[in-house]
């Protein structure tokens, strides 16, 4: 297993498609937890539920959503997929904008250390 920081204010988004990022950050952020960071957890909907469920004693933010619609029928292709994806290009350009201003206030804010993202796409900084 990598070997994960200790004692830093740590800010990590959490991508709400659905649970699958949230479930799959929980081994993380429970071991970043265990080594005395500061973990400061963003997300939205769904996601940001089941993480506050799971880890009472974070501190939440609240990113904004994609609100992703996908095809209506269970057995559309990938090709109907593709071009739903496509058609909301300019709602996830919007929300990826909008995540970027957030990380670089609350990095700023908080006196964040590191940053870490499950697919927020707007989630980085380049000053941690």
């Amino acid at each position: 297993m990598a070997s994960h920081p200790n004692n830093k204010k740590i800010l990590y988004g959490v991508l709400n498609w659905g649970l699958g990022h949230a479930t799959r950050s929980y081994q993380l952020i429970e071991e970043l937890n265990s080594k005395d960071n500061q973990v400061i957890i963003a997300s939205s909907g769904i996601a940001l539920s089941w993480l506050k469920d799971n880890f009472p004693e974070n501190q939440f933010l609240e990113l904004p959503n994609y609100q992703i619609e996908y095809p209506k029928s269970q057995t559309s292709s990938k090709k109907a997929f593709a071009l739903k994806l496509l058609k909301q290009q300019g709602k996830i350009r919007r929300t990826i904008n909008q995540e970027k201003k957030l990380c670089a206030k609350w990095v700023s804010e908080f006196e964040i250390d590191l940053v870490y993202s499950d697919h927020c796409l707007g989630f980085y900084s380049s000053k941690t």
